[in-house]
């Protein structure tokens, strides 16, 4: 589990969701250009990015073993 310090006042930006049928790399820069403000925070960009996803692609997300290391 990730330690994620989100800010009260923090807002995901409305997006389309990821179902499988469009370029997943073109998807992860959309949601990427979103959340640029954040980019300097790994945690908060991979606690929100199971928010752009949809269906089957959210399932298997969801059902990733993760190994997190803190350096």
């Amino acid at each position: 589990m990730l330690d994620v310090l989100i800010h009260s006042k923090f807002k995901v930006s409305d997006s389309e969701k990821y179902r499988g049928t469009t370029c997943p790399k073109s998807h992860l820069t959309k949601y990427y250009k979103k959340m640029v403000a954040h980019a300097h925070d790994d945690e908060l960009l991979i606690h929100f990015s199971e928010d752009s996803l949809a269906n089957m692609e959210l399932n298997w997300y969801m059902h990733l073993k993760y190994v997190v290391s803190k350096e």
